[in-house]
């Protein structure tokens, strides 16, 4: 697709970040609650 290794590696590490960001956000959140599957569905159902 013509990306040099930086541009690649700036977005696949921006992923991972926003990633890293929401399981700090949602694993508390999911512990408190105890909706661990209704969490991981939703995030899935997200993601696709």
């Amino acid at each position: 697709m013509g990306a040099s290794a930086a541009v690649v590696g700036v977005v696949t590490d921006a992923g991972e970040a926003a990633a890293l960001r929401l399981r700090l956000i949602f694993g508390p959140l999911a512990d408190r609650t105890g909706r661990f599957w209704t969490l991981t569905i939703t995030g899935e159902r997200l993601s696709s």
